[in-house]
């Protein structure tokens, strides 16, 4: 799935997926890519997975940084 970058701050953020959804990230899953952090409009590849509060983004990779 692709989609951008919507807020990360810290530890966490919520990437757009469209149609006025978002899915949860954690930095764990951004070290994981060997990614040095996300900013505001990133665009990103991913996979969804059910996490302990809902779904959630792993397998990121970083398409095209702003």
């Amino acid at each position: 799935m692709i989609g951008k970058v919507k807020f990360f701050k810290n530890d966490y953020g919520f990437i757009d997926i469209g149609q006025n959804k978002d899915v949860f990230v954690h930095i764990s899953e951004v070290q994981k890519a060997r990614i040095s952090g996300l900013m505001p409009d990133d665009q990103v590849s991913f996979d969804i997975r059910e996490g302990r509060k809902g779904m959630e983004a792993c397998n990121i990779k970083l398409v095209h940084q702003r």
